[in-house]
Order: C-alpha cells, then structure tokens, then sequence
C-alpha cells in the first residue's frame, strides 16, 4: 500500500512538471507585414508571455506557435496586453524576446521578465527617438551581518541613478528618479511626464493600459460526502493480550474542500485543502470490545485535471493529518477516554472525474486510497483507508 502511494505521488508530481494547459483569451497577432489576424492567445505568465505565441484562429483550430520575430507582436484585446518583437541585451548578451509594450512616446517604454536568470530579474527599457534603448533592472533585497553584529538591509536602488540621468534634461525628473519604486506605476509616470514636458507637436503619448487579471487565482469550494472501509495492518491488535481479531471498520463521512488555481501558470493543476468528519462505532462483542468517536481529517495536497469536455478525469496527492474527538474505548472493565487518538500524519492518492454542469459548477465523484500510522497499547499499526465520496463543486 505505501509503495503504491508513494508510486502514484511521484507519477503525479510528474505530470505536473510535464504538461501545462492552455488559457486562451480574445487577441490578434501582428504578422512581420503588418497584417493583423484576430483570434485567440495562450494568456500565461509574464515570463512565458515574453517567450512564445500560442495563437488559434478559433477554439477549434490548430495551435500555432510563434517566436519572437516570426511576428511583429501580438495584442490581449479584453486584458490589454501588448507585446511586440525586439532585440534586447541582457547581461551583455543580445537576444529577441517579446517586450511588453507599456507606453509609446518620444520616450517609449518596455517591460521585460527574464526567466532565464537565477533572479527571475524584471527590466524595463528606455528608447529614445533613436531607437537607443537603457535598461535597468533591481536585485533582491539582501541581508547583511555588520561588524557591530547587527542585520542590515542592503537594498538594491541603482536603477534610480540610471533612470535619473535617462532624464537629466529635466532637472524636476531627475530628482524625481531618485526616489522612483521599481514599478509600472511610477516608470510610466515619469516617461509620460518628460512627453508632455518634451513633445512640442501636442501629440498625445499612447499608453497600452492593461486591465486587472481578476481570475488570475482561481477559488473553488467543494461539499461531499461519502463512504469508508479502514483496517490495520497487522492485523491481530492486541496479540500480546489475548486479543486477536481483525480490526476493521465501516463508516460514514462528510466535508468540505477549498481549492485554488492560477490559470496562467497551469490552468489544469490546483492546490487543496480537504477537511472531513468521520463517526466510528466499533463492537466485538466476543471480546468485549468497544470503540466510540469520531475523527477529523485534514488533507492537503495536488490536483490534476483534464480540463476537457464534460467528463474531466482528475488524479490527486498530498499529505493526510488527523487527529480524534471525544474518542472511548474498551474492554472489560478497562476504559479510556481520547480527546486526541495518537495517529501520525500519513499519504494520500486518489483518482475521480469532476462531471461539468456549466458556469463552473460540478460533482465531483472521487476514490481515495489513504495510509497512516497509528498506536495502539505502544505498537505500530499501519492503518490502511479506501474512501468513495460524491460531492457538488460550487
């Protein structure tokens, strides 16, 4: 039983490294004739964005995929996101990449995210009327021991003094540089005031707004009940007492799960919580043997879904902790009282299929195949769990 969780957890980590599904969103594509195409864009990250195109005409179309400079640039039309073909250097190294285009002036303004540095650094890029372009970047904060022994932040603001003399002809910009943030808000304004300070034709800078990703996370909550069989292995509890009997168990259970998912990032993988309540009755009446509780159950882990037609098949994993309430137990004459039934964190695995209704709703049909420690009387019992639940997700 443990080594087929821990077989099915390394498959499912596996395939989350593997595959990544697509979000496609409303857009067009500028071709290298400057011919617009409409259809749909791969919407991703700002790192995948400045990468690749994944373009379909329609949903039923072939993905097409372009690199930077097989097409001018491609456009978001609901999120406003801009992108277009540039070579840039990084680290002394020229490449092109898909800059996202923030403002158009007699100053113009890029963003860029590097997924290839060990920093994940963002840049933005300055260019001028001439095409010259300034790029500036910020390293992460750094903590540093003093001689004294006490902590100082090092901060990184050498971006400042470079934005400060992109601007150097407009003394109320220069100052302004020096204390700007690292951040869209602050680089646009400062571009979009020295074009209305420098631009003496009236003509209006341009700036590609983009809107707030409001389903960038992605919240689900799920409601369920179900059916468990759990046993021990070994079999025999309490041999060294005269007690052999195969301990298993039959109960019912209910609960809830809250899940949460960025599209842009894997539109098929979530992150779980699970919380359920179990009501145990056990009685051997050869033996004299009662138990009486109920257990509450937390599992958090992983989902993968096929998020394709109605039928979507799903397989999950994760780590199980549960503890119990209000637990009796005995024999005989001997009685004892839990509040918290020693059990140790365990593994789960499951597989299922989520049955879509529409407007994001489903049920939700799972099996799952749990394992876990638990003591009994200072002995080790492997406690072995198989769950059937059905539920609605909201």
């Amino acid at each position: 039983m443990k080594k087929y969780l821990l077989t099915s957890i390394l498959l499912f980590s596996f395939i989350l490294t593997v595959h990544a599904q697509s979000n496609y969103s409303p857009g067009y594509i500028i071709t290298n004739d400057q011919d617009t195409i409409f259809g749909l864009i791969d919407y991703r990250t700002d790192k995948m964005n400045a990468l690749t195109c994944h373009f379909k005409k329609d949903l039923t179309s072939a993905e097409q995929t372009y690199l930077p400079g097989q097409i001018f640039g491609y456009r978001f039309t609901d999120a406003g996101k801009f992108y277009i073909s540039k070579f840039v250097m990084i680290n002394g190294i020229q490449q092109k990449v898909f800059l996202e285009y923030l403002l158009q002036g007699i100053m113009n303004l890029y963003f860029y995210c590097d997924e290839s540095d060990a920093e994940y650094l963002n840049y933005y890029f300055f260019e001028n009327e001439n095409g010259e372009m300034v790029c500036i970047t910020k390293h992460p904060d750094k903590i540093i021991k003093e001689d004294d022994g006490n902590m100082r932040k090092l901060e990184d603001n050498k971006y400042q003094r470079i934005v400060s003399f992109i601007f150097k002809d407009i003394n109320s910009l220069k100052y302004k540089a020096l204390h700007a943030n690292f951040t869209h808000k602050d680089m646009i304004g400062l571009t979009k005031d020295y074009h209305s300070l420098v631009c003496t034709s009236g003509a209006e800078c341009i700036e590609f707004e983009t809107t707030p990703d409001k389903f960038y996370i992605k919240t689900k909550f799920s409601v369920y009940a179900g059916f468990e069989n759990k046993s021990l292995a070994p079999s025999i509890l309490w041999d060294d007492y005269g007690v052999g009997y195969l301990l298993v168990n039959h109960a019912p259970f209910i609960g809830g799960e809250f899940s949460f998912s960025i599209p842009r990032w894997k539109k098929s993988v979530s992150l779980q919580t699970d919380l359920s309540l179990t009501q145990y009755q056990k009685e051997v009446k050869e033996y004299n043997y009662n138990y009486d509780g109920m257990r509450l159950a937390l599992n958090v882990g992983a989902k993968y879904t096929y998020e394709k037609g109605r039928i979507r098949p799903c397989v999950e994993a994760g780590l199980i902790f549960n503890s119990g309430l209000n637990i009796t137990e005995s024999q005989g004459e001997y009685e004892r009282k839990l509040e918290l039934d020693p059990c140790m964190p365990g593994y789960y695995a499951a597989v299922g299929a989520d049955y879509h209704l529409g407007n994001d709703h489903f049920i939700l049909l799972r099996i799952n195949a749990e394992m876990r420690q638990n003591f009994f009387w200072f002995k080790d019992y492997d406690m072995r769990t198989w769950k059937f639940k059905l539920g609605y997700t909201f």
